[in-house]
């Protein structure tokens, strides 16, 4: 609902509204069409938010990271780890690669629906034996370096179940237990703080069999 602009004039408000206190802001909806779109894919920023002198939203959104250090605030991506679109850059290749969860036949599991979008899953274990998790993270780093600067991103949707089968493996159609999946959600978090980000998140019980106890600084739900 707010520019990258706007963003940051609502950061300067709430510096100057508290004296100062810290602030750790998660930045929603800052890539391609707004928030959910074009998962699992994080590769482009949002236009529609961009600030009129620079030449890209990427650039916007760069700069507001960066000029809401002046207020105590460190600016970070929210990030969803768990959702794919079939509009997503990356949906051809998640399905051919199985990283997409599907039944016992073969076919893509829908999800919910958020915005009018069919929204499907991604199989951790999957997704990190191909490499696939490693090349998100590593190209989101590189994209916007200032998040590691920062050292924090927000894991959004970081589950480990689908909604329809709370019980079941992320993907049938995969050997990958829900032991198997808790077990890669681990690895993540603590890929990401290899490279100095420490990973808060949607959720604080993987597949329901792991707390990630000292992995997880922050859970936005029980």
């Amino acid at each position: 609902f707010l520019t990258f602009e706007q963003g940051l004039e609502v950061i300067e408000r709430l510096h100057n509204l508290t004296c100062g206190v810290p602030q750790i802001v998660f930045l929603t909806g800052w890539q391609f069409e707004g928030h959910d779109s074009k998962y699992p894919s994080w590769a482009e920023a949002n236009r529609h938010l961009k600030r009129a002198e620079d030449e890209t939203a990427l650039d916007s959104l760069r700069w507001l990271i960066r000029e809401a250090r002046k207020y105590n605030c460190r600016a970070t991506l929210h990030l969803n780890v768990f959702d794919a679109y079939q509009d997503s850059p990356l949906w051809d290749e998640y399905v051919e690669k199985d990283i997409i969860a599907k039944d016992k036949q073969g076919n893509p599991i829908k999800g919910n629906v958020w915005s009018g979008m069919d929204c499907y899953h991604v199989s951790y274990a999957q997704e990190w034996k191909q490499g696939m998790a490693q090349k998100r993270i590593d190209d989101i780093i590189a994209m916007v370096p200032e998040i590691q600067e920062n050292n924090c991103v927000y894991l959004d949707a970081f589950l480990g179940a689908r909604k329809d089968d709370q019980q079941g493996p992320i993907s049938p159609f995969l050997e990958f237990t829900k032991e198997d999946e808790a077990a890669v959600m681990r690895k993540i978090f603590r890929y990401w703080r290899d490279r100095e980000i420490d990973c808060a998140s949607e959720w604080v019980i993987g597949m329901k069999v792991d707390r990630y106890v000292g992995l997880q600084p922050y859970s936005a739900a029980q």
